[in-house]
């Protein structure tokens, strides 16, 4: 099919204010208010070359007039959407979840390192009437510890599970999830290449 020249050189100039609008958009993050105004003039007379474009493409082709009113709001109104209820409740209770456990790396190792030291104190017996102080906080550093969450609300629920108590094995499952979903292991997301 032969395209007119109008039609090619509308192409071009399409292309090239592409372009010039991509860099200059680039160009323009983290300037004045004056220079986002003026980019924002450039994008409506290259949104304008757009529509312009669609109407003098051959009458065959796979874009036609109505279509051209999608095409130019693909580039309108970009704000972002607004998050439903049950996404914000979920939000605040992974944060309050993340705020529970340490955080894998440092901080994770020096709670274990922690860990380990309260229980040698205990192994020792030499700590007299603070053992049970002791017993206390080795009880509540193992509780910001996700990978030994992770596996102590594991055994729950299996021996939960073999007494036959669902809402309890239910309760365990939870925790056990709030737990894992902290672990970087079990969060790999994405396309993963070996090579």
């Amino acid at each position: 099919m032969a395209f007119s020249r109008a039609w090619r050189l509308s192409l071009v100039v399409a292309a090239v204010l592409t372009s010039y609008a991509t860099v200059d958009g680039f160009r323009s993050i983290g300037t004045d208010h004056a220079s986002l105004q003026a980019a924002g003039a450039r994008k409506l007379v290259h949104l304008n070359l757009l529509s312009s474009f669609d109407s003098h493409q051959p009458s065959g082709d796979r874009h036609s007039s109505a279509n051209q009113g999608r095409r130019i709001a693909e580039f309108m109104n970009l704000e972002p959407v607004e998050e439903s209820e049950a996404r914000k409740a979920r939000r605040e209770r992974d944060l309050e979840t993340k705020a529970q456990f340490v955080k894998y790396g440092d901080e994770l190792w020096s709670l274990r390192k922690k860990m380990k030291q309260l229980s040698e104190l205990l192994d020792d017996g030499n700590s007299g009437s603070s053992e049970e102080a002791i017993r206390q906080e080795l009880r509540e550093a193992e509780l910001r510890d996700p990978e030994l969450v992770y596996d102590m609300e594991l055994l729950e629920m299996e021996l939960v599970q073999r007494d036959g108590d669902k809402q309890q094995t239910e309760e365990a499952r939870e925790r056990a999830m709030d737990a894992r979903s902290c672990l970087p292991q079990y969060n790999l997301e994405g396309l993963w290449v070996g090579r």
